[in-house]
């Protein structure tokens, strides 16, 4: 198989794990939010929780990749010019 995949693992993204994880709570509060009966409280968290998973949708995940990609190659051309000095 070749080394040059485009996607790579969780394994390598730590930032992406720790986004993933908290992804996984956004949509297991929401399950529970969405189970309890409809008062004032559970009404408001589950219109911010609702805003906050389609902008962790939209917004972060793509923000997430950029930036992860950023410090990947930051990281590569590092270790390159560390070879050249």
């Amino acid at each position: 198989m070749s080394k040059n995949f485009k996607i790579r693992s969780s394994k390598f993204k730590p930032w992406f794990r720790i986004w993933f994880w908290f992804f996984i709570s956004l949509c297991l509060s929401l399950g529970w939010i969405g189970d309890i009966p409809v008062m004032d409280p559970y009404l408001d968290w589950s219109f911010y929780l609702t805003i906050s998973y389609f902008i962790w949708i939209l917004v972060g995940f793509p923000l997430l990749g950029k930036f992860e990609t950023l410090i990947y190659v930051t990281n590569a051309y590092v270790k390159v010019l560390k070879n050249i000095y």
